[in-house]
């Protein structure tokens, strides 16, 4: 093409009218929304075959004495496969999510208050080169790890707690009650390792899978999350006005 039929800078973008930018903006934020709400459901589509895959085989193998107590580690497994693929799943989610709270916090907000804009201004003036740059080179907001520890806290924490209730009522009730103490602690025995030992080793997993998850979330890259509740002032007025 010839630099006589080159459009320039001006020309392709920055000479919209306020209108049109308005426009530009309206359709970009719809866009954004259903790019969020969609891996929104991935998201829980994906817990929703860790809590199902879960239940079904806690059912099958608490129904069946001929199984090992050892068979509860295949949902141990299933939960942290989900957890990974869980935990890719919101870096893309966050990404979306991100960007709406950047058009909210920096376009909506001060639209509805002046003092908003003034907040605006003083702390995030640049927020349109923010999300230029993230549409020009997008990039995660939030390592894998920090992912990783919001979905075993929130979530799968639970899922673990479930497996080793029932690891637990299994030792109790197959392939008889046990009688006492020591035969409750003595049916955990794998091969070679007493019950003694295995017991404390998954009591103590579970315990650090407690842990994990804020001890990874500690340090908090993503911005723009809703807040605790903070009982009085305007926060009681919600569904009231």
């Amino acid at each position: 093409m010839s630099d006589d039929h080159q459009v320039s800078y001006e020309q392709f973008g920055h000479e919209l009218s306020h209108a049109e930018w308005i426009q530009l903006m309206i359709h970009f934020y719809r866009g954004e929304m259903t790019r969020a709400t969609a891996w929104r459901q991935r998201l829980d589509v994906t817990t929703n075959w860790a809590v199902a895959a879960t239940a079904a085989m806690l059912t099958f193998i608490l129904g069946n004495e001929a199984l090992p107590h050892g068979a509860l580690l295949l949902p141990v497994a299933v939960a942290l496969v989900m957890l990974h693929l869980e935990a890719r799943r919101y870096l893309y989610y966050d990404l979306w999510r991100a960007r709406l709270r950047m058009i909210e916090r920096g376009l909506m907000a001060p639209a509805l208050w002046r003092d908003a804009a003034r907040r605006e201004l003083d702390h995030e003036a640049d927020w349109r080169r923010l999300l230029a740059e993230d549409l020009h080179a997008a990039h995660f907001h939030m390592p894998y790890y920090e992912a990783f520890g919001r979905r075993l806290a929130r979530n799968y924490t639970w899922l673990l707690l479930l497996d080793y209730a029932g690891w637990l009522l299994k030792l109790g009730i197959e392939p008889r009650a046990a009688s006492s103490l020591g035969e409750f602690v003595a049916r955990a025995g794998a091969g070679p390792l007493s019950g003694e030992i295995v017991l404390t080793a998954v009591t103590a997993l579970l315990v650090f899978s407690f842990c994990l998850g804020p001890l990874l979330t500690r340090h908090r890259h993503a911005r723009g999350e809703a807040h605790r509740y903070v009982p009085g002032g305007d926060s009681d007025r919600w569904g009231v006005v």
